[in-house]
């Protein structure tokens, strides 16, 4: 059955038909006196000639015509169902699509969570470390001013306590503590 609804088998309809319409032709201009233009159409003979063509030739290029209409319609429902399987997987490709971005879309999130913290963390150890070198700085200076203190106090003069025994007794008039300061700038 499959032969007979094929493109092949229209193919032998449509060259039979061809062969037979060569045929009658052949056989309807046999006797005929083919180039003589001087010679009346016999009517009833190309009448006979339009009913043979027209009901075997005509016929079997009609049978041909709807082999090859439904050979045509087969082939797109076969056609349609390939497009319905491939649209298939595509929806199939598309949602796997779908998950792989949501998923993406979380890894980005905890990755940005991720970011946060480890922006979080270094504005700590910069606020740590600000303190420490400030803390650092500030004991370097202590460590520096107890050590000059220190110094002067060691000395065989104690020049703080001489300046404040002097201020001490220091007269407070204006024209003592201006004599004072004379001399406490000579000597």
């Amino acid at each position: 059955m499959g032969f007979f609804i094929s493109e092949k088998f229209s193919r032998v309809l449509i060259f039979i038909g061809v062969s037979l319409l060569f045929l009658f032709i052949i056989s309807f201009t046999y006797k005929a006196i083919l180039f003589d233009f001087n010679v009346s159409i016999k009517t009833d003979v190309f009448g006979q000639f339009g009913d043979i063509v027209g009901g075997v030739v005509g016929s079997l290029w009609a049978l041909a015509g709807v082999i090859l209409f439904y050979s045509g319609l087969k082939e797109q429902r076969h056609d349609i169902q390939t497009n319905r399987d491939a649209l298939k997987e595509q929806i199939k490709a598309l949602n796997y699509q779908k998950e792989e971005m949501a998923l993406q879309r979380e890894e980005y999130a905890m990755a940005r969570r991720v970011f946060e913290q480890q922006s979080d963390t270094l504005k700590e150890q910069s606020k740590t470390s600000r303190i420490q070198q400030f803390e650092s700085n500030f004991y370097s200076l202590l460590n520096i001013y107890i050590g000059i203190k220190s110094e002067l106090i060691k000395e065989k003069h104690d020049f703080i306590n001489d300046i404040n025994n002097e201020l001490l007794q220091c007269d407070l008039s204006e024209s003592s503590a201006s004599e004072k300061m004379t001399n406490i700038t000579i000597e």
